[in-house]
């Protein structure tokens, strides 16, 4: 045998099976070009005899300088027109050639034909294409891929949580991304190390199962509550769901809380300003066994704490109310936020969610330093240092607008000005200016400090200016 013949084959072998390796099913390679595709299809839209389709064209090889895409129908369906490629079909023939426009036809590696599309019309069932193939080859794919779910139903005991997984149904021709949402005011959430609430699928990972960890929050009935999980792929609602059940372990025969705030604050706690009580027993004696309480935050502002998190009540002091503290630590905001605890027993006793609110001892408001004297020779310029007085929860936008007075006085820089919850405490300049002019007298005018924000307008703050005259 020619030595160099063997070697040819040898290559071609290797070549060949690392394509299969990967999922590509392909024909002897041609010495001067790896080429590999893959196709999605998505129907659009469909009435009785019609309906509209489309295709992405991802090249998983060697550039492509022109490119024809082939792919059958398995029944009647007819091409009657489309767009971003010329179509033909044969009377009689169930395959579709489409080739590239002069737009389109030069396609890199990796990249990729959006949005070829058509009309059609059919009879009976619209089955979807097969064999789809660029350039003689044939290609991955071939279905836009959807969400698999492991399971379409997942019951979650109160207290803990359940997992499911999510995979694609196919390849992706790019990255995408699977949104997760739950319903308003459901005793789920997404839990785990790492709280999924999107997933992210590439055409490596696709087939991979991703975990999902849905956890039922202890909530104050006895009810088996229900809620669903949905999905979007990108921007398309996805068919698959998972409908979830909570497995209750609230006893109607035990005891029961029984809460008593103070009575001489309407649950607010007064920002770095002592402390506020709440009271808690039982309502009757436990019959199994002591019963232990854990306090958490579930919600809102962490600057609000308490003590002790834990409460036991037995046989002996059931009926006899245990004292907890709230601190409301100060902080840089002026804002009167509010956090959630929940009161968590367990032997069945139905847990409660309570609401405390901080009482802010700080003030929003802008805080403008002026010059010093607040005069400016004419000629010349002076400024004035602006910042707000607590953090704000969003932006801020102060803006310096003139006032009456005398107009040779303006504001050359710093007119607009911005604050965060990071620089909300940092200086800004504004700057001022005394043009010179003809007369011999003093001027004066007033400046506004005016806000507009994500929040509320804050009060507007006035700086009067004085022109010293050189004439």
């Amino acid at each position: 045998m020619d030595r160099r013949s063997w070697r040819g084959r040898l290559v071609g072998t290797a070549v060949a099976g690392a394509l299969i390796a990967t999922g590509l099913t392909v024909a002897a390679p041609p010495a001067h070009a790896a080429l590999a595709c893959n196709v999605q299809y998505t129907i659009l839209s469909q009435w009785p005899g019609g309906f509209t389709a489309s295709m992405n064209l991802q090249n998983l090889g060697d550039a492509w300088n022109g490119w024809t895409l082939t792919y059958s129908f398995p029944g009647d369906q007819r091409v009657t027109g489309g767009w971003n490629g010329d179509f033909n079909q044969l009377p009689g023939s169930n395959q579709v050639t489409v080739t590239n426009k002069p737009y389109n036809g030069t396609v890199p590696t990796g990249g990729q034909v959006s949005s070829v599309g058509f009309y059609g019309t059919f009879s009976g069932t619209n089955r979807l294409p097969v064999d789809f193939a660029v350039n003689g080859w044939k290609c991955l794919g071939g279905v836009a891929p959807t969400t698999v779910v492991s399971t379409s139903a997942l019951t979650v005991p109160e207290g803990t949580s359940a997992p499911f997984t999510v995979r694609l149904s196919a390849a992706p021709t790019t990255v995408q991304t699977v949104s997760l949402g739950l319903g308003l005011g459901t005793p789920f959430r997404f839990a785990g190390d790492v709280v999924q609430t999107s997933l992210t699928f590439s055409p490596a990972n696709w087939n991979i199962p991703q975990a999902v960890s849905v956890y039922s929050d202890e909530d104050p009935d006895f009810a088996a509550n229900t809620d669903t999980v949905t999905m979007f792929l990108g921007s398309t609602p996805s068919a698959a769901t998972v409908s979830l059940t909570q497995q209750d372990n609230d006893d109607p025969n035990a005891p029961s809380l029984v809460y008593t705030p103070d009575a001489t604050i309407n649950s607010q706690v007064r920002e770095n300003f002592g402390y506020r009580t709440f009271f808690l027993k039982l309502s009757k004696a436990p019959a199994t066994g002591p019963v232990t309480v854990g306090i958490n935050r579930v919600s809102g502002d962490a600057d609000i704490t308490l003590t002790p998190t834990t409460l036991t009540f037995t046989d002996a002091n059931w009926d006899t109310y245990q004292r907890v503290e709230l601190h409301a630590a100060e902080d840089d905001d002026a804002v009167n936020s509010s956090t959630r605890f929940r009161l968590s027993p367990d032997r069945g006793v139905v847990s409660l969610d309570v609401v405390w609110s901080e009482q802010d001892n700080d003030f929003q408001g802008i805080v403008v330093t002026p010059p010093a004297p607040p005069m400016v020779v004419e000629g010349g310029t002076v400024s004035a240092r602006v910042r707000l007085s607590a953090q704000p929860l969003g932006i801020v936008g102060v803006r310096v607008e003139n006032d009456n007075g005398d107009t040779d006085l303006t504001v050359t820089s710093g007119a607009s000005l911005t604050f965060n919850a990071t620089n909300w405490n940092v200086d800004q300049v504004v700057t001022f200016a005394a043009a010179e002019d003809a007369d011999s007298a003093p001027g004066i005018r007033q400046f506004l400090f005016i806000s507009g924000n994500t929040q509320s307008s804050l009060p507007t703050i006035s700086l009067t200016l004085h022109e010293i005259d050189n004439d």
